[in-house]
């Protein structure tokens, strides 16, 4: 009879405990599927298994048609051979090069061919007995488009503020020929800084070309 009661109370031991397993593994897959960015893990042959919601919204797949392929179909062209050789040398070494390293920016491929910008974090975890890399994506294309609206407008104001200067050096009349030579020299370094930055588009340079003649010609007259 005791013997029984042990073997009772260690079978209710063993079925809390897979009830608690159970409910852990449940609660990990809601975390994963409901994270705010993509969540993509690969065996060490580069084999996908996870592939959450973010992710196929990110990368235009559904989880049914992208389980089991190569992470690489999520690599542009001109990186798969480098990736691919990535892999290949885990398996021999057990060791690759972006494990572990803050996260990252580079490139990632749609499924509709777009490829698009990522910040990416990736590192080795053990399933079981067996390695596997989990990376983390987020989309970095609103973030570079709102930065190139931004360095835009930088670049905008920097014009506008060449155009207000010079309206203003040509509407007075004393020393128009030294305030032009010094107007062109100030507003040829803010615009050459400006240049550097992002470069300029054909209308931009348009209009600075036309600055320049005039203050050119403002000093050949004066």
């Amino acid at each position: 009879t005791r013997n029984k009661a042990i073997d009772a109370a260690g079978e209710k031991d063993r079925q809390v405990w897979e009830a608690h397993l159970k409910a852990s593994e449940e609660e990990k897959q809601i975390i994963i599927e409901n994270a705010p960015f993509g969540i993509v893990m690969a065996d060490e042959h580069a084999t996908i298994r996870i592939f959450n919601v973010a992710a196929e919204r990110l990368f235009g797949y559904d989880k049914k048609e992208i389980i089991g392929k190569s992470v690489t179909v999520l690599v542009p062209p001109d990186m798969k051979a480098a990736h691919e050789a990535g892999f290949h040398r885990y398996r021999q070494t057990k060791k690759q090069r972006i494990l572990g390293l803050p996260p990252f920016e580079t490139t990632a491929l749609r499924k509709d061919g777009e490829i698009i910008p990522i910040r990416l974090a990736v590192n080795r975890i053990m399933t079981g007995n067996s390695p596997a890399f989990l990376g983390v994506v987020i989309d970095m294309t609103e973030e570079k488009l709102l930065l190139s609206e931004l360095i835009q407008s930088e670049k905008m104001a920097a014009l506008g503020s060449m155009v207000a200067g010079v309206a203003h050096e040509i509407n007075t009349p004393v020393g128009i020929g030294v305030t032009a030579s010094s107007e062109l020299e100030d507003r040829s370094n803010a615009f050459t800084s400006v240049l550097d930055k992002e470069g300029i588009s054909e209308e931009e340079l348009g209009t600075h070309v036309a600055l320049t003649l005039r203050l050119a010609s403002l000093i050949r007259n004066n």
